[in-house]
């Protein structure tokens, strides 16, 4: 894994704080064994286990399906 330089987390800063950046976090607490679930799906999928969140969400919104506690 390559490490970024000192620069570019400056600059990463930086944007963060910025007007332009247009990106936010959202989190979720849950099992280990939930987490690693997520994660081993996603890896067989070829992306990220952010990145399946990401999408699994926003299919959800798209198709209005709810959940109920």
């Amino acid at each position: 894994i390559k490490m970024r330089s000192e620069a570019q987390r400056k600059a990463d800063q930086k944007y963060r704080k910025s007007e332009k950046n247009n990106y936010t976090s959202i989190s979720a607490g849950m099992t280990k064994e939930d987490a690693q679930k997520c994660k081993e799906y996603a890896q067989k999928q070829g992306i990220t286990p952010s990145r399946f969140a990401l999408q699994a969400m926003l299919y959800c919104i798209e198709n209005n399906i709810t959940f109920t506690s």
